[in-house]
């Protein structure tokens, strides 16, 4: 008796060190930090974005100009415009910051001592972005906003005898100036807490570092190319960290049994994942298997699916239950599919521009010790009552 007891203790007490590492939350960390979660927006996608919200302010723009001529003669001027072209590209401003490129059309009607007109305004417009990270609890607040104009050039408007260039010139700047901001979205929260964050802009892309408050996480590599609109990269051991914890919050589901991750790793298209089943009533017990899987991605969401089990080691006296059946119960697969989808800028509909924009992951992979997701921003309309995707 005195040797059944033993062991059952010898059990919970594994159990409970285990458990208590990984429920652990990681303090602030030294400003040296490397994220274990990467999230990258292209230049592409970013062009359209941004262009979306400075289109809109500019041709909603609209104020009645006055421009002093001689002999005490006022002209009228009412200009209006559409943006033609944008493109975004890398600048030394600051480290969260991209460089504008606009291109701007439209036409100045103006009257002055009885006679009117309307004149072609041509320009282009330099301007700066800035991308910013705000904290909120336990996620960060992407956003984006043109803090100032640089330069605008207006090819030649004359009003009769009057240019109108400079005054066009300075319409243009406010109209892209009051370009509201762009918000991109929460990333992290209570299924991926987020304990610091920041920005960088390498080539033109807009790339988010994020530290999750696991202890167990480790350092993500960077991506190479982007071939869409958006990836999330996130480290092998910061996902299981992720599982454990859930599992052990969780605690035991069936037949008094716990269900807790013990390794994971990653391939191009699926996932072996280490599993320890825990007795902890009565005896107790523990068994090892080994799970494996796929990913799969279904209408822009992503799934994990486990599909055999091969028993590994056990105590004395241990149990047979189903490992894949726990697994589903205890929610663990989920626990990583709700962390990284809370990783996806986006990933509920984002009003830019006028126009509600939603991330839709069209690839996921296992590459280098990283799990990967890729996908596009698409548009979200409404169209004969029903909500409809269009690229």
């Amino acid at each position: 008796m005195l040797l059944l007891l033993s062991c059952a203790s010898g059990i919970r007490s594994m159990y409970e060190a285990e458990r208590d590492a990984a429920l652990g939350r990681a303090e602030s960390p030294e400003a040296s930090w490397s994220p274990d979660i990467r999230v990258r927006l292209s230049s592409e996608a970013l062009d359209r974005m941004v262009q979306g919200v400075v289109a809109r302010s500019v041709l909603s723009w609209k104020q009645t100009l006055s421009l002093d001529g001689p002999l005490g003669i006022k002209a009228q001027v009412e200009p209006s415009g559409r943006v033609t072209s944008f493109t975004l590209s890398p600048s030394t401003a600051c480290d969260g910051c991209l460089s504008a490129d606009i291109g701007v059309e439209g036409k100045a009607d103006w009257s002055a001592a009885g006679a009117r007109g309307s004149v072609p305004i041509e320009a282009r417009i330099a301007a700066t972005v800035l991308f910013e990270l705000s904290p909120a609890g336990e996620a960060w607040e992407a956003s984006g906003r043109i803090t100032r104009v640089d330069r605008v050039q207006v090819s030649s408007a004359r009003l009769g005898s009057l240019d109108a260039s400079e005054l066009l010139g300075g319409w243009l700047s406010e109209a892209v100036k009051e370009a509201g901001p762009m918000a991109l979205g929460a990333l992290g929260g209570v299924d991926l807490p987020v304990r610091a964050a920041r920005i960088s802009t390498p080539r033109g892309q807009l790339e988010l570092q994020l530290l999750s408050d696991v202890l167990d996480g480790s350092p993500v590599n960077a991506g190479l190319g982007l071939s869409r609109d958006f990836d999330v990269r996130i480290s092998a051991p910061t996902l299981l960290a992720l599982a454990r914890r859930q599992a052990f919050e969780t605690g035991t589901i069936a037949y008094d049994v716990a269900a807790i991750p013990t390794s994971l790793s990653l391939n191009d298209q699926g996932f072996s994942m280490g599993l320890r089943l825990w007795k902890l009533k009565g005896v107790g017990w523990w068994r090892d298997y080994s799970v494996q899987g796929q990913f799969a991605v279904s209408g822009g969401e992503l799934s994990l699916a486990a599909q055999q089990a091969t028993e590994g080691e056990k105590s004395q006296g241990a149990g047979l239950v189903d490992p894949i059946a726990l697994l589903a119960e205890g929610r663990i697969l989920e626990a990583i599919t709700d962390g990284l989808k809370a990783a996806v800028p986006a990933s509920t509909a984002l009003d830019i521009g006028g126009e509600q924009l939603r991330a839709r992951v069209r690839e996921v992979q296992g590459d280098r010790g990283a799990l990967v997701l890729s996908g596009e921003l698409e548009a979200v309309q409404a169209q004969d009552g029903a909500r409809r995707m269009t690229r």
